[in-house]
């Protein structure tokens, strides 16, 4: 008997006290009384838990939702306040003075596809020669063709197989391809205008030939060079935002194939 008033009285004070730090809690997160009200940034440095001290500086620093003003440049202002072009005259003029605009409606990467791969706005710049992914990287474990070329002819006798000493390829055959490009330079001409290099490599390979020793049966070299621009045009309904020049060299690896 004197157990079971033991437990009761202890269950009693664990639900009284369970209550009370409830009440607590509570309060203190409807109390804007309670909440950190630091006077200077040295007052945040005390606090050892990281939200608290994060609180803290926000309560300091961050500007509520309400006050935030949007930021537009004197060129948006006056695009707003001009009227529209009519004539396909003043259109074309519209489009041209828009051409490489920097005051552009800003990019946003975490939805926009192009801004991620080729870092147009000032929020996705990540600087020089860091390797990505370019073109489709794979690797096909097997492909099978049911009509191979055993005696490839070609102006270089060194690469014609005559009559009799025939290749032993094997119809099933594994394909892969690797693609990498890096921004060489960053905002060439002013504020924009980015230099890229890519390189793409494809290749054929006699894996599963065994009697041949799994040789590469061909293997294509891509590298490339591009100047890429950040644009802003208007053009039959098209909003276009990137133009770029790029110089491509595609071969085998063989002076005379």
């Amino acid at each position: 008997m004197s157990a079971f008033k033991t437990f009761e009285r202890t269950t009693l004070m664990l639900s009284v006290l369970t209550l009370s730090t409830v009440f607590v809690a509570n309060s203190y997160a409807q109390d804007p009384a309670t909440l950190i009200a630091p006077a200077t940034p040295e007052a945040c440095v005390a606090l050892e838990a990281n939200a608290a001290r994060l609180a803290c500086y926000d309560a300091l620093f961050k500007i509520p939702e309400a006050e935030k003003t949007a930021l537009i440049s004197e060129r948006q202002a006056a695009q707003a306040l001009a009227p529209e072009p009519e004539t396909v005259t003043e259109k074309i003029a519209v489009s041209v003075s828009n051409l490489f605009s920097f005051d552009a409606p800003k990019l946003d990467p975490n939805v926009s596809l192009l801004d991620k791969r080729w870092e147009l706005s000032a929020d996705s710049k990540l600087g020089t020669w860091n390797l990505r992914a370019y073109q489709p990287v794979y690797l096909m474990p097997g492909f099978w063709t049911s009509d191979k070329n055993e005696r490839p002819q070609s102006l270089n006798e060194q690469y014609t197989v005559q009559l009799g000493k025939e290749h032993n390829l094997t119809s099933m055959e594994s394909k892969f391809q690797l693609s990498l490009k890096t921004k060489a330079v960053e905002n060439l001409l002013g504020n924009n205008g980015d230099v890229w290099l890519g390189y793409t490599q494809s290749s054929r390979w006699q894996v599963y030939n065994g009697d041949e020793s799994r040789p590469f049966r061909e293997t294509n070299y891509e590298p490339e060079a591009s100047l890429m621009f950040r644009t802003n045009y208007q053009l039959f309904g098209l909003h276009g935002r990137l133009m770029g020049l790029t110089l491509n060299h595609q071969s085998n690896g063989r002076s005379d194939p």
